[in-house]
């Protein structure tokens, strides 16, 4: 996958077209600036997950709620879609978050001491 990513259409470069090291570097720093933002925003957003397992237990609901579900891929897809994101990508990705999430959570029921 990522090879042909990188192939361009005839093998080689735009022609008249010169990549400045320094603009290209500068780009890809701020992206490794919002990749660190991602990744510490979804360590943020997993370790809500034992606070989520405590108030489903005690509330006697399962780990996954198929409406909520729903629910939360509906709306993220809708926002991804109103910042340019294709619909495929944001679901894909938040199906994999939440996917995380409720194995997550039911980690920690199982651990607990009163269900475990």
């Amino acid at each position: 996958m990522w090879a042909r990513a990188g192939a361009r259409r005839n093998g080689h470069a735009k022609s008249g077209g010169i990549v400045s090291e320094n603009v290209l570097r500068d780009v890809r720093r701020e992206i490794d600036g919002i990749d660190r933002e991602i990744i510490a925003l979804l360590a943020r957003r997993m370790k809500l997950g034992s606070r989520v397992a405590a108030q489903k237990d005690a509330a006697d609901l399962p780990v996954i709620i198929p409406h909520r579900v729903r629910e939360v891929i509906e709306s993220r897809t809708a926002q991804g879609r109103s910042l340019g994101l294709s619909p495929e990508f944001t679901r894909d990705i938040f199906n994999r978050i939440i996917w995380e999430m409720c194995q997550q959570e039911a980690r920690a029921l199982r651990d607990s001491p009163e269900t475990g």
